[in-house]
């Protein structure tokens, strides 16, 4: 396996001679820069700006959102208990099964409750934009090269400096047996129900209701902004970034963020940044499992 493969794949093993590291670092920089700002190009022709949820539903929200994300490990935990919590890799398919059950639910309930005054917008955020599906595919698929060199760089750089980095462990517990139910358990998670869960919670009903509360309904500007800053760093935060060995992943998953966030404003749905980060998690989880031992 080449080194550069190696720092996608398992960059707490990657060792680089400094003239190298350099190296990776002077081509990646600008290869980054340049990649978002050509994406944000492209993502913001998708559709006219927007996303926002009312007061109510952003209230409402929160408790749906974090039921999404932590009643399905909650669940596996009183039923299993110690079983559970010494090898949850292989509880990953009815841990998927349930967070697609668990969120379904929740986006049924933020979509349908009455407790909204007169004169609200209309919850347009669960419609399916077919056309905008497709353009986010394109997007993604230019988006691919871009994550990937911001890997790349965030490796590089944490070497630089002398951090500390670790592979994330659900990612190695996900791929390490790679029997036919083991593999589809992974993809049930990964690829199915922490897309739902997190872009519902984190775009929807974060991103959504700080827009609607800070920003209103306007277009741009620095309320706009803010309401993405503050999305964008609890997305980051909650991914474990906080620990020094994982600082490294605060510019992949940063750049992630930051498209998703802007596919979700532009099409005003759920279901293409839900598609978005689901193609990327394929995406990581085929490569782990085809090209490591």
């Amino acid at each position: 396996m080449s080194d550069t493969l190696n720092m996608l794949l398992d960059p707490a093993a990657t060792q680089f001679e400094t003239r190298d590291l350099m190296l990776v670092i002077g081509v990646c920089a600008p290869l980054c820069l340049g990649g978002m700002l050509v994406l944000w190009r492209l993502i913001t022709r998708l559709g006219k700006a927007g996303g926002s949820i009312t007061l109510e539903s952003f209230l409402l929200g929160v408790p749906l959102a974090l039921a999404a994300l932590m009643l399905p490990d909650l669940l596996l935990y009183l039923v299993f208990r110690d079983a559970y919590t010494q090898n949850r890799s292989s509880f990953a398919l009815p841990y998927g099964l349930l967070q697609v059950v668990i969120t379904g639910s929740c986006i049924a309930a933020l979509r349908l409750h009455p407790w909204e005054l007169k004169g609200a917008p209309r919850r347009e955020w669960t419609r399916l934009n077919l056309p905008a599906q497709a353009k986010t595919v394109g997007a993604w698929m230019l988006a691919v090269p871009v994550i990937i060199c911001s890997m790349m760089l965030a490796v590089a750089l944490a070497r630089a400096l002398g951090w500390p980095i670790e592979q994330q462990t659900v990612l190695t517990d996900l791929t390490r047996d790679k029997t036919a139910l083991r593999v589809a358990g992974a993809y049930a998670m990964a690829a199915l129900g922490v897309p739902l869960a997190e872009e519902f919670a984190f775009r929807l009903v974060l991103f959504g209701g700080l827009r609607g509360l800070i920003a209103g309904r306007e277009e741009k500007g620095p309320a706009v902004a803010l309401a993405f800053v503050l999305s964008i760093a609890l997305f980051v935060f909650a991914h474990g970034v906080w620990r020094p060995e994982q600082f490294y992943l605060a510019l992949p998953l940063t750049m992630l963020s930051i498209l998703l966030t802007l596919v979700y404003q532009q099409t005003r749905s759920i279901w293409t940044c839900v598609m978005f980060h689901a193609l990327h998690n394929s995406l990581v989880l085929t490569l782990q499992f085809t090209l490591t031992p």
